[in-house]
C-alpha cells in the first residue's frame, strides 16, 4: 500500500512541477516575474533567449473538426535555426547513461501529440520537443523529421478512430 501511495505522490508532484514550469515559461515570454533562482527555469530562460526569435502564441486550444479532436498546444514559435515550429515543453526526470552523461528520452507519444497539433495549423510547420531536465539545469531539443511526423499523424488517426469506435462517440465531420 505504501508503494502505491508513494508512486501516486511522485506522479502528483511531477504533474504540479510540470504545470509550474509551463506557467513560468508563459511568464518568461510575457516579461512577467518568474523565479530566477530556480535552476531549471533559468536554463529554459537561457534556451529561450538563445533560440526563440519570436513567439506567435502560447497555450492555444487547437481543434480539428475533420477528424474530431482538440487539445491545448504549448506554443508556436520562430526558432533561430528551425524556423516556425510547433513546440511542446516536457519537464523530465532525465537519467544519466553509463558514462555519466544526461540522456533525455524523446518518446514517440510526444510526437503523436505534436503531430495532432500540427494537423490543426495552416502551413503545417515542423514540430519540436523541448525537454527540461528536472535533475540539472539543462535543456534539450529534438526537431522531429517530416517522415516521423507524418507517420505519427497516421498512427494518431488510427488510435483516435479506435477510441471513437470503443466509446461509440464520433466527434468528427461524419457526426454532424
Amino acid at each position: 500500500k505504501q508503494i502505491i501511495v508513494d508512486a501516486k505522490q511522485e506522479v502528483t508532484e511531477a504533474a504540479e512541477r510540470g504545470t509550474y514550469v509551463h506557467d513560468s515559461i508563459e511568464s518568461i515570454f510575457a516579461d512577467q516575474p518568474w523565479d530566477g533562482d530556480d535552476p531549471q527555469l533559468a536554463a529554459i530562460n537561457k534556451w529561450i533567449k538563445a533560440n526563440v526569435a519570436k513567439h506567435h502564441w502560447l497555450e492555444e486550444v487547437l481543434t480539428n473538426s475533420e477528424v474530431g479532436y482538440a487539445g491545448r498546444c504549448d506554443g508556436l514559435i520562430d526558432h533561430q535555426e528551425h524556423g516556425t515550429v510547433v513546440v511542446d515543453w516536457k519537464t523530465q526526470n532525465v537519467k544519466k547513461n553509463a558514462k555519466g552523461e544526461w540522456r533525455p528520452a524523446f518518446y514517440d507519444k510526444y510526437l503523436l501529440q505534436l503531430a495532432a497539433y500540427r494537423a490543426c495549423i495552416k502551413n503545417v510547420p515542423p514540430v519540436l520537443t523541448v525537454v527540461i531536465n528536472s535533475n540539472a539545469p539543462e535543456v534539450y531539443e529534438k526537431l522531429w523529421t517530416e517522415e516521423e511526423t507524418d507517420a505519427a499523424y497516421e498512427a494518431f488517426k488510427h488510435i483516435h478512430a479506435t477510441w471513437c469506435w470503443d466509446k461509440k462517440y464520433y466527434p468528427g465531420k461524419s457526426n454532424k
